[in-house]
């Protein structure tokens, strides 16, 4: 019989558990330990490459998915690694594999490389990209459309919106000259209207950013800087308050200037702030929690890389904010947890209320290819982004968000400039489902979030197209189409 030993890494990265890999005696042991998930990371010395061919084999088979990340031996296990004297015994290895496991899948193995950058994570996961055959899907069903009609008219265009826990939705309205929030029904009837333009009580400049949390509407005021709150009850104003960001911001409190406001847990309110300092540079972002009666700043939470400006020469143009820049997403989810992703990669990571880091999820993904001749710019813009560079490819994310129900979903980039392909996972980064929809890649906006919530088996989205006079929010019913 033949016996085959070496050192083994099994498992998930960050909790790999290390077992010595008899091949041929324990055949069965090794096909256990492969079953126990659908996706393996196997570090394994690069002596042991009849070993790597078995592991291979087995893992076809079992139609699980392996990462194998060789390495260099230690000198022990070079002593101890397994010897084939002749090709007949590796056909007999293999024979047995192939008699030993369940041979009712057929996928093929595929190889990972991951960059060195998100290998180093701790408690990162790495799940493949599974084709769309094998992923449940989503088929969104349009229910209900909300724009400015001869009933209620709007006087400026959609700037927010948000949905509360029975459906209600509250749209800011606003020009130069009138603001205030409109808020109907599940169905889409008008209710009523909050707040108006002003500088006094439940009254405002701007509004900058809304978070409804369960019976109360948190607004900010990015002008005037301070967050009103509002009951989703009867309306009526609950309390208001002058953001106060000197003691932890200090000097940068008159360059830096809330932008955002999010509920993580009733207690748990943060602030985003962006800083708009320095030439050709990133910017960066940071999220402070705001105490709990909304007047002062507290700690901050996030410190978060931003996009990357192109800058002209003359101060007489705009900095340049093309479509391809690389930014930072964060979504919050309801059991306190905060994602964040830097786009450039498939990389999800997840902090807790107070911004620790706890955990990661990265999906290899193959980005678009850029090109500038599909990029709708002037000569003198492009001559702009060629001077400062070009990236090779489209960051991997558009966006991410995280539903009520606790799923977390992902945007991706496609080759197509007028799809997004989505993909839904649980917490963790498990995938669930996938699905495509209509989306213009280069009409991305890397300053804000495209205005999306998921609510409730409900997917609401903000459509604005100033040339054919769109300016609505669309609410779809979610259909998951189960894989058979």
């Amino acid at each position: 019989m033949l016996k085959v030993e070496a050192w083994v890494y099994v498992g998930s990265h960050g909790g790999m558990q290390m077992v010595p890999l008899r091949v041929g005696r324990q055949v069965a042991q090794a096909c256990r330990l492969l079953r126990t998930h659908t996706i393996r990371v196997i570090q394994i010395p690069m002596v042991n490459m009849f070993l790597v061919t078995a592991v291979k084999v087995a893992a076809t088979h079992l139609g699980v998915c392996v990462i194998l990340k060789y390495q260099w031996a230690p000198l022990g296990a070079c002593i101890l690694a397994f010897m084939i004297k002749n090709i007949l015994t590796l056909l007999i290895l293999i024979f047995v594999l192939l008699n030993s496991c369940d041979s009712s899948k057929n996928n093929q193995v595929q190889q990972i490389i991951i960059p060195a950058s998100i290998d180093s994570l701790e408690n990162l996961q790495v799940y493949p990209l599974l084709d769309n055959s094998s992923l449940d899907t989503v088929i969104l069903e349009r229910v209900l459309t909300i724009k400015s009609n001869e009933e209620v008219y709007f006087e400026g265009y959609i700037n927010l919106f948000d949905v509360d826990d029975k459906n209600n939705i509250f749209v800011v309205i606003q020009n130069p000259s009138k603001i205030d929030i409109k808020v109907y029904d599940s169905l889409g009837n008008y209710k009523t209207k909050i707040g108006r333009l002003g500088r006094g009580p439940g009254e405002f400049q701007s509004i900058g950013s809304i978070d409804v949390f369960n019976d109360k509407i948190y607004v900010l005021d990015t002008r005037l800087q301070k967050v009103v709150v509002y009951s989703t009850i009867d309306y009526s104003l609950i309390h208001e308050n002058k953001l106060n960001s000197t003691n932890h911001l200090g000097g940068m409190s008159s360059v830096m200037r809330a932008r955002e406001i999010s509920v993580l847990k009733d207690d748990v309110i943060l602030l985003k702030y962006e800083s708009n300092i320095g030439s050709n540079d990133y910017r960066r972002i940071f999220y402070y929690k705001l105490s709990k009666d909304g007047s002062t700043i507290e700690n901050k939470v996030l410190d978060l890389e931003n996009y990357f400006l192109y800058l002209p020469e003359t101060q007489l143009n705009l900095p340049l904010k093309p479509p391809f820049l690389r930014n930072s997403l964060v979504a919050l989810s309801q059991k306190g947890l905060i994602f964040t992703s830097w786009n450039e990669d498939l990389l999800i990571k997840a902090h807790d209320e107070m911004g620790n880091y706890k955990y990661s999820f990265y999906y290899p993904y193959t980005k678009s290819s850029l090109s500038l001749s599909e990029l709708n710019f002037s000569r003198e813009e492009q001559n702009l982004i060629i001077k400062h560079g070009l990236p090779d490819t489209w960051p991997a994310i558009h966006t991410i968000e995280v539903s009520s129900d606790d799923k977390v979903w992902i945007s991706t980039i496609t080759d197509s400039d007028s799809t997004y392909d989505w993909w839904i996972s649980d917490l963790k980064g498990e995938l669930l489902a996938t699905f495509s929809k209509p989306g213009y890649r280069n009409n991305r906006k890397v300053y804000r979030k495209p205005l999306i919530k998921i609510k409730n088996g409900y997917f609401y989205e903000h459509e604005f197209d100033f040339n054919q006079g769109i300016d609505r929010i669309i609410k779809y019913k979610i259909n998951l189409k189960i894989r058979v």
